[in-house]
């Protein structure tokens, strides 16, 4: 799919809210959006992607609370994460409920569910599944040409810098963005499960091919939850997103 395809995918949400007997707040909302990784297929995990401005609209009152003092560019993202989280959980069989977030700033899932959000500059991708089939995940889009070879030193250890530096510009490019998206996912997985820091060193990111890599433990920090293959998929022609998920 390309970019101009994706966004006539994206674009466009119809909604509708009522309250309840209690004055309780209850929203009804189809947002259009993108499948990711349908090689995964699964009945208990939702993973898709969408324009951020396309997915703008109502969020709860209690989720407003956590983004009232946030620059508007953050809340647009916050808003969109939401809104696609919530209704990849309600596909899975979860009623709707508000999505709030931790002290440490990541959603607070439903009991039985798990999920992980991610956004670049105009598109959200986000990953939800019942807890039970799939403990823990995480997901990451990011766009080509934001990891820079004068980053690569905070981000990479020195074999995979000079991995990269082997490597073509063009090529370079994408496998800096993978692996540098790799790492994301991998640390959302993890710290969901250990409640850890990682840091960007810590670990190794290992291309299999074009729709998988691995991550490799430097540091006893990452220990077992580097297992899983992480999966990759190109989104449109300027993005790339990676999902890694336990079994």
């Amino acid at each position: 799919m390309n970019g101009s395809e994706l966004l006539k995918a994206v674009i466009g949400y119809a909604r509708t809210g009522f309250r309840d007997g209690c004055g309780h707040l209850h929203l009804q909302e189809t947002v259009n959006f993108c499948s990711l990784f349908s090689d995964l297929s699964s009945p208990h995990l939702r993973v898709a992607c969408a324009g951020i401005a396309s997915l703008q609209g109502v969020i709860f009152p209690e989720e407003r609370l956590d983004i009232q003092n946030a620059h508007p560019k953050r809340r647009r993202e916050f808003i969109a994460g939401r809104r696609m989280a919530r209704q990849l959980s309600q596909s899975l069989g979860f009623p709707d409920y508000s999505l709030r977030r931790s002290a440490q700033r990541a959603p607070l899932w439903r009991h039985g569910a798990t999920g992980s959000i991610s956004h670049s500059a105009t598109i959200c991708a986000a990953a939800v599944a019942r807890k039970a089939a799939i403990p823990a995940l995480g997901i990451d889009i990011e766009a080509l040409g934001r990891v820079r070879p004068e980053l690569w030193g905070s981000i990479f250890t020195e074999s995979e810098q000079e991995f990269l530096y082997a490597l073509s510009t063009i090529e370079a490019c994408l496998a800096a963005t993978v692996m540098f998206s790799a790492k994301e996912s991998f640390y959302k997985l993890q710290y969901s499960m250990t409640g850890n820091w990682v840091g960007f060193h810590d670990v190794e990111v290992k291309l299999i091919d074009e729709s998988r890599c691995r991550i490799a433990p430097v540091s006893s920090q990452a220990d077992v939850w580097h297992q899983p293959d992480i999966h990759v998929e190109r989104v449109g022609s300027d993005h790339v997103a990676t999902l890694m998920h336990m079994k």
